[in-house]
């Protein structure tokens, strides 16, 4: 096998969203009740928290805080299709300072957790909403909650190490190419002879590109995703036929960067997720063995009559660099570092920008022990100052000095997951507390995929006891 890292192509931007319909039937009867503030002024540099309600959590959103209303089912034996509210109750408010940021209806989501070997549905709604020039609140309502029947083994995680596909990188040559954002992408025989390839073994009907796009992994090991790296459908033009790579021939297709886009309908923007540990995402190709994924093509049209026409689009643009972490820990990181200048110019070039539409949206942070603000222009025209209250300078000693002085430091179930697989002294501590041999060969295969920490902290903490071992323990609650 032989991989080798190439220069990026060229791109042009492109996004989609795509939106999936859902479709009864469990009650569960909410009152909430509120604590209104009309005195809240929009231009605070303060927190602007108008709709406070006894029962719900807060979420910040720019410089507001907005109420959440969270209930979770246990889903072991359930699929929720889909999510409404009925028999709703409303009062308003003549207050609008979040009509930016939130939606004309109550907006749902749903998420999947898995606590203690069980399955479960976390369903969310922001129980405010835009009316004209008021806002809504809800005061009344019932879930309707649609399902279908699931069955969920916490045992039938997947078990990486008995894995049995082979990667499609076990064989043949491939060649790596780096992609930054999203776009579609052109491969011609210009590229490749440039990369050095000898162009006259490169076969245009078995040429493959493989690749999962670059987002971050999730977190939850038991997310659904590809095992291996999947072959992408791709769009070839051989001009003659000759299934040769000519200089009139080309290679294009979609390729997703490291960066998650999300459209955000109340405010008709967009928000981004970066990379916490690449900067890029990689495909690879080779030309080897079968015939290639091919873009299926369908007569013009396909007796499809249009209801729209499209005469423009959201063109997006996402900087961020990892420079400067403030607490020295942690994978939050910040970009572009303006210790030595005081003064940072983007410039970009957008062919057919529509006049005054533009958007911007920026997260700045700043570290100084006094109060220091930044000014920030578009097309050099003030149009926000960020101001940043003072900080004392120092880090956390007391953090630091716990980490140090601790004999064992946990941070939950993963890091005791890596150890029990990978480190040759706790593996016996580990094996034992989870009642499986010590072995390292059978502690791997025999590891049920999700521990976590609080399954394991008293035995853990009671063991520590026994040996005076001084433990610094980390989790997320």
């Amino acid at each position: 096998m032989k991989i080798v890292s190439l220069l990026r192509a060229s791109i042009s931007f492109l996004l989609i969203y795509i939106v999936f319909p859902l479709e009864a039937q469990q009650k569960n009867n909410v009152h909430l009740t509120w604590d209104i503030n009309l005195s809240e002024k929009t231009d605070s540099k303060e927190l602007l928290i108008p709709f406070k309600c006894d029962d719900c959590d807060q979420i910040l959103v720019k410089k507001a805080v907005i109420p959440t209303y969270s209930f979770k089912i246990s889903a072991n034996a359930i699929n929720t299709t889909s999510v409404s509210l009925k028999n709703i109750k409303t009062q308003s408010s003549p207050f609008n300072g979040l009509h930016t940021i939130i939606d004309e209806d109550f907006t749902i989501k749903q998420q999947v957790l898995y606590e203690k070997r069980g399955r479960f549905v976390l369903i969310t709604v922001t129980p405010i909403r835009k009316s004209g020039s008021k806002t809504e609140y809800l005061t009344d309502f019932e879930w309707d909650i649609k399902t279908t029947p699931f069955s969920y083994n916490p045992y039938a995680s997947k078990y990486k190490k008995d894995a049995t596909y082979e990667s499609v990188l076990s064989s043949g040559d491939f060649y790596k190419v780096k992609i930054e954002s999203d776009g579609v992408f052109k491969i011609t025989k210009t590229f490749l002879e440039a990369n050095g390839i000898d162009i006259n073994t490169v076969s245009m009907s078995k040429f493959k590109v493989y690749g999962n796009g670059g987002e971050m992994l999730p977190e939850l090991i038991q997310t659904p995703r590809a095992e291996d790296l999947l072959e992408n459908a791709i769009y070839s033009f051989d001009l003659n036929g000759n299934d040769k790579m000519d200089a009139d021939d080309y290679i294009i297709w979609y390729a997703k960067g490291p960066t998650k886009f999300n459209y955000v309908p109340g405010s008709e923007s967009y928000t981004a997720i970066g990379h916490d540990f690449d900067v890029a995402s990689y495909y690879f190709f080779n030309w080897q063995g079968a015939l290639g994924k091919r873009i299926a093509s369908l007569p013009d049209g396909n007796n499809i009559t249009p209801n729209l026409t499209l005469t423009e689009y959201d063109h997006l643009i996402y900087h961020e660099r990892n420079e400067e972490n403030h607490i020295k820990s942690g994978r939050v990181w910040w970009g572009d570092k303006m210790q030595l200048t005081t003064l940072k110019t983007f410039d970009y070039s957008v062919p057919g920008l529509l006049p005054k539409t533009g958007r911007l949206y920026t997260v700045t942070t700043a570290r100084s022990t006094v109060n220091s603000s930044m000014n920030i222009s578009l097309n050099e025209t003030p149009i926000s100052q960020v101001y940043y209250n003072w900080v004392t300078g120092e880090y956390d000693d007391d953090f630091a000095q716990s980490l140090s002085h601790a004999d064992v430091s946990l941070p939950d179930g993963v890091g005791i997951l890596w150890a029990g697989m990978y480190l040759s002294q706790p593996v016996g501590l580990i094996a034992s507390l989870l009642r499986v041999p010590a072995r390292h060969v059978d502690l791997y295969r025999q590891f049920v995929e999700q521990v976590r920490g609080s399954e394991l902290i008293y035995d853990i903490c009671d063991l520590a006891d026994t040996k005076t071992f001084r433990m610094y323990v980390l989790g997320g609650k």
